[in-house]
C-alpha cells in the first residue's frame, strides 16, 4: 500500500481509497491535485475541501473535464473501471479525501473530522 493507501482505505473503504490515492500519485501529491482542480474550475468546491464548513459537490462531468483524459483511461484500466465510472467515484469520495488529507496530505486535522 503507498503512502496515504491505509488512511484512505480507513475514510473511504478499500478500493475507493486506492483509487483516490492513485489519482493523487498521478499529480504529485495533494498539492499537485488541488492546484489542478483548482485550474480546472473548481476553486470554490475545492477551498470547501480545504477549508472548514461543508464540502461543496462535484459532478462526475466536472471531474472528466478536470483531469487529463490519458490519466483518467490509465486509472481506469488500473482498477477495471470505465472513465465514466471512475469519475463517478472520484466526484463522490475526492471531497472528502481531501479535506481529510488536507492539502499537505499529512492527515486530517480538528477542521476536516467535520466535514
Amino acid at each position: 500500500m503507498g503512502l496515504f493507501g491505509g488512511l484512505l482505505s480507513d475514510v473511504l473503504g478499500g478500493e475507493a481509497g486506492g483509487m483516490v490515492e492513485n489519482v493523487i500519485s498521478e499529480h504529485g501529491g495533494v498539492s499537485g491535485l488541488v492546484q489542478q482542480l483548482q485550474q480546472s474550475g473548481l476553486a470554490e468546491a475545492v477551498e470547501s475541501w480545504v477549508g472548514s464548513g461543508t464540502n461543496l459537490p462535484v459532478s462526475a462531468d466536472q471531474i472528466k473535464q478536470a483531469i487529463d483524459p490519458d490519466t483518467l483511461e490509465k486509472l481506469a484500466a488500473d482498477h477495471g473501471l470505465s472513465v465514466d465510472s471512475l469519475c463517478q467515484q472520484l466526484a463522490a469520495h475526492l471531497p472528502k479525501a481531501i479535506s481529510h488529507l488536507g492539502t499537505d496530505g499529512a492527515g486530517a486535522d480538528d477542521t476536516a473530522e467535520s466535514n
